[in-house]
């Protein structure tokens, strides 16, 4: 699989977790900002028709990398996998089952694999690579604030006190401190109007707390290639996916061993309100093979802003082909 690779370094934490709606999210108020309200409705119309001046792009969510003399490794996350994902398999002769485990074994039960390690476990490459030096990590650190008063400037006083709130930044680190990290996403489509948009982003930033620094990067843009197996048995979701009902329905009848998954909330706010809870299937997530189209899940309608314009939440499923063992292979 061809796609754009994009490297952001952050020169802080970031507020949000940079999962694919996130992400999206962002990117469309920055092209608001950009270009206009015209424009940015005509983009998230392009999603549900090509007769449209603008095209769309498709993001995977955001995931670590770390770099060490100038050698990026993206990690990626392991797929979910079938029950049976250790049982062995009837009829392979000792040597094959040792080949075998030893692939599935590379991916282990981390949060992250190498690209390299992934490539080998689940897409067909056949030179078992090096062991990497390093992991990865998304650190979660509480920071404590002080609630203002805006009419005087100072801290809010209630109950003879002051009022105090916590809030959640990651930070993106390698656990041994030894090499630099980061974080990177995937993208195709039009990737000239998401770089444009980006650049934009690096200054303002993304997520909370953009007023004193929090969420800016600097970012680098590469070509990026995924092997993919000629026989694949099943889709991973890079990003968060949100089925269309043709998916859906066909998936639901779905007894293919292959399908396994986890499932989230996101709920969002729009100025002080939530917007409407919509469900996906987290990254990792994988799926059978249900036809060779490429665009795979559908945005979500998340309510009513009080504008008078629908509220869309991005869903799109980036999917890769991946084999995933299973007691039937």
């Amino acid at each position: 699989m061809q796609c754009k690779i994009i490297y952001l370094k952050p020169h802080s934490s970031f507020r949000a977790a940079m999962r694919s709606d996130t992400l999206w999210g962002a990117l469309c108020w920055g092209m608001r900002m950009l270009y206009g309200k015209d424009y940015l409705e005509a983009f998230l119309e392009s999603y549900h028709t090509r007769d449209t001046d603008v095209k769309p792009f498709y993001i995977s969510s955001a995931f670590p990398f770390l770099e060490k003399n100038n050698q990026r490794v993206p990690f990626l996350p392991p797929p979910i996998r079938p029950v049976e994902y250790y049982k062995e398999s009837a009829g392979k002769s000792y040597e094959e089952e040792k080949q075998q485990m030893r692939r599935w074994k590379t991916a282990g039960d981390n949060q992250w694999i190498s690209k390299v390690h992934f490539e080998y476990a689940f897409c067909g490459i056949t030179q078992a690579p090096k062991q990497l030096a390093g992991n990865p990590a998304i650190e979660v650190r509480p920071m404590t604030h002080n609630t203002i008063d805006r009419l005087v400037g100072s801290t809010l006083t209630a109950n003879n006190r002051g009022q105090l709130f916590h809030t959640e930044e990651r930070y993106v680190l390698e656990k041994e401190r030894k090499q630099n990290a980061g974080l990177y996403f995937l993208a195709t489509g039009n990737t000239d109007l998401l770089e444009s948009v980006l650049r934009l982003l690096e200054h303002l930033g993304i997520g909370g707390d953009r007023s004193i620094g929090k969420g800016r990067f600097d970012m680098e843009w590469e070509d990026f290639d995924i092997h993919e197996p000629s026989d694949a048995n099943g889709l991973m979701a890079l990003s968060l996916y949100h089925p269309n009902p043709e998916e859906l329905s066909k998936l639901e009848k779905s007894q293919d061993p292959v399908l396994n998954y986890k499932t989230v909330v996101r709920q969002g706010w729009k100025a002080a309100h939530n917007k409407k809870p919509v469900l996906y299937f987290e990254e990792g997530s994988v799926i059978p093979i249900l036809s060779d189209k490429e665009v795979w899940g559908r945005n979500a309608y998340a309510g009513e802003h009080e504008q008078g314009h629908s509220i869309t939440q991005y869903g799109h499923g980036f999917m890769i082909k991946v084999k995933i063992p299973t007691h039937e292979n």
